[in-house]
């Protein structure tokens, strides 16, 4: 088997003033004809301090480098003054609870004092096809708890019988290196009997293996009789500046959800490339399948200021 990167599909042109610039976190569903592919976008409507919408692009199928249309509106509207989510959300993952009705977990951010933002977990419901979602409350429905202290985002679902089961970051800590605030956070497991309610615990799912190690985004599907988890890690303290501290990605498997293995980054054989939008970092992994085909979306430069592409899995 072999990752073969397929190139850069999107990134915003500037064309809508709710997106400017970013296309981070791709979050994509199979519908009849495309696949649909949610992002969250940035524009700056006080001065530098960004807002981020959730926006998304239809693309061809059979040729996913092929952009059929883009959303005009963001999907939804920000929270109120003071809310979790009232400058920004970020898709995570949407699941088909039955033939009418996805959820949609995102992730819903606002300004700090201290830090520099907080984050929660929200949930919002569409009842035509991922057209248009609506929230399902106006607060998270997983924020900071006994377990939980700092923050939490990025979740991915899956449902199995009767339980569905959430994997998602957990922070541990901020630090301040050279005048800059900084998270450090890793992957942890909820499990709910309705998608709504979670319960929590304090274990962590992976284990870490390079220096100062940060785990985001998880996203977690099954693959024969294995379940595989995509994410991406980094260097916790300078990343920015040290050269092969930034994003990359991550892939761990399990047969029951709970004991993960990580598998050697060059048995999966995704590495940046050495010119151009995914040369520096590589970041937000999402995979989908269908059949025999297996496609990962994910973001580049920047934690996704460049857009995002895909790649395809060759199996021999």
């Amino acid at each position: 088997m072999k990752w073969i990167k397929k190139g850069h599909i999107f990134k915003p042109n500037g064309e809508f003033d709710w997106s400017k610039e970013y296309a981070q976190v791709p979050t994509p569903i199979i519908l009849k004809d495309v696949y649909r592919v949610f992002f969250t976008t940035r524009h700056y409507p006080n001065g530098n301090l960004p807002v981020s919408s959730i926006g998304y692009i239809d693309i061809e199928r059979n040729n996913p480098n092929n952009i059929i249309n883009i959303s005009e509106v963001p999907v939804l509207k920000h929270g109120d003054l003071g809310s979790f989510d009232e400058f920004g959300q970020m898709p995570a993952d949407i699941i088909k609870i039955n033939e009418d009705t996805h959820y949609l977990y995102y992730t819903g951010w606002s300004r700090g004092e201290s830090t520099p933002y907080m984050t929660a977990i929200g949930l919002a419901v569409s009842k035509d096809n991922c057209k248009t979602f609506q929230k399902m409350y106006k607060g998270p429905i997983l924020g900071i708890n006994k377990f939980d202290t700092i923050l939490v985002n990025g979740p991915s679902v899956i449902k199995l019988d009767d339980t569905f089961h959430m994997f998602y970051s957990s922070a541990t800590k901020w630090i301040e290196i050279s005048g800059r605030k900084e998270v450090f956070y890793y992957v942890k497991k909820a499990t709910s009997q309705n998608g709504i309610d979670w319960t929590v615990n304090n274990n962590f799912c992976l284990e870490t293996i390079i220096e100062d190690e940060v785990q985001n985004a998880p996203r977690v599907s099954k693959v024969g009789n294995e379940y595989h988890m995509w994410f991406c890690y980094r260097r916790g303290s300078n990343f920015r500046n040290e050269v092969n501290a930034g994003y990359r990605l991550g892939l761990a498997t399990s047969t029951d959800l709970i004991n993960w293995e990580r598998i050697p980054d060059n048995f999966i054989g995704l590495e940046k490339s050495t010119t151009g939008w995914d040369s520096k970092m590589m970041c937000y992994p999402y995979m989908i399948k269908e059949k025999n085909k297996h496609i990962l979306f994910y973001n580049g430069n920047y934690f996704g200021k460049e857009g995002f592409g895909y790649a395809e899995l060759k199996i021999d």
